[in-house]
């Protein structure tokens, strides 16, 4: 059981929780919108796997969520998330706005509003995962991958 409830259904959850990062830069704005989640199993996959599975080719600019095109009206998303016993995912999406807004009200509804970053600091560093939790992703098709 940990220690802590999940961000978005605010239960305690046996294992591992996701650390999930939900980021965009507000129309207008120089300064970076990041929020900090902890999401139980349940959650990053009813919530956020489709964003990985959807008609997303990961090319196009297309939403991830609805599959409409977006070159002429997009709200970039940036999702980073560490999975236990799998490591890093990022997805930078090109969102339509209904689906932007979606997604960022969930992170803002849950998440911890995370300081903009300043110069130095490694952005791809992060949380290192245990593998412990590896055959609980496995049982959803998240299988951990080889680092280089």
């Amino acid at each position: 059981m940990s220690l802590f409830p999940c961000s978005s259904c605010r239960e305690r959850q046996p294992g591992k929780y996701s650390n999930v990062t939900i980021a965009w830069w507000p129309e207008g704005s120089q300064q970076r919108k990041a929020y900090r989640l902890k999401l139980c199993q349940t959650c990053y996959m009813s919530v956020l796997w489709p964003l990985h599975t959807g008609s997303w080719d990961g090319f196009s600019l297309t939403c991830p969520s609805c599959g409409i095109g977006t070159s002429e009206n997009m709200l970039p998303t940036f999702l980073t998330a560490f999975l236990p016993g799998y490591g890093k995912v990022a997805l930078e999406m090109p969102m339509c706005p209904k689906d932007a807004d979606s997604l960022r009200a969930f992170a803002t509804a849950g998440g911890e509003l995370l300081p903009d970053r300043v110069g130095g600091q490694d952005p791809d560093s992060g949380p290192q995962q245990g593998k412990e939790a590896a055959p609980q992703w496995a049982s959803l098709g998240i299988t951990p991958r080889e680092v280089r």
